[in-house]
């Protein structure tokens, strides 16, 4: 009893990164949040690749949300929002958790098809389950695509100076960490 691979397994479910999630940053970010304001978030698991969209519509005390099942079957759910005032001006908007009704910048889609906060769904994120080095090549792979992304899209010639040598910076980290837990020499990096 409790050999090698026995105990409990992670399930992929469980993360933050593979659960649909709306999150009142992006959406200020992206849209006036004001009654009436309406739009459509999608989003892709990074773990399952997953795919999915939904709509949502502004009301005076909160966001009706709107998603698709399968075939012609939708869910929807109200979610209240507060608001808070900060010192420098301005409001600042919150989702009220429906489950435990804390203030929350991003609420995740549940398996029960409703949206709860982190703590509620006792989400985990996918890095705490890495080591030092898996984190690093995490960094440094999402360096590359913000590096790839810039050079495709238009943006200054300072942008992807700077994006260029975060990526160099990332990638040197990621090899010293190897060489440390293999006990090599770490290999150099060339642009």
């Amino acid at each position: 009893m409790g050999g090698i691979g026995s105990g409990p397994r992670a399930r992929i479910s469980n993360y933050v990164e593979n659960t649909c999630r709306i999150d009142l940053r992006q959406m200020n970010r992206d849209w006036v949040l004001c009654s009436g304001a309406s739009g459509v978030l999608s989003w892709v698991g990074r773990i399952r690749n997953e795919k999915g969209a939904l709509e949502w519509r502004m009301r005076s005390s909160g966001i009706k949300l709107k998603w698709p099942v399968s075939g012609n079957l939708n869910y929807t759910q109200f979610v209240e929002m507060t608001t808070t005032l900060p010192n420098f001006g301005g409001e600042r908007w919150w989702f009220l958790c429906p489950e435990c009704s804390r203030r929350r910048l991003v609420l995740y889609l549940a398996t029960v098809n409703r949206f709860y906060c982190r703590d509620c769904l006792k989400l985990t994120y996918y890095s705490k389950l890495q080591d030092a080095y898996g984190r690093a090549i995490c960094r440094r792979d999402k360096a590359e695509e913000a590096l790839k992304r810039a050079l495709l899209a238009p943006c200054s010639y300072r942008r992807r100076a700077l994006l260029r040598s975060r990526h160099m910076y990332l990638r040197a980290q990621a090899n010293g960490l190897l060489a440390k837990k293999f006990g090599v020499e770490a290999p150099r990096v060339n642009e």
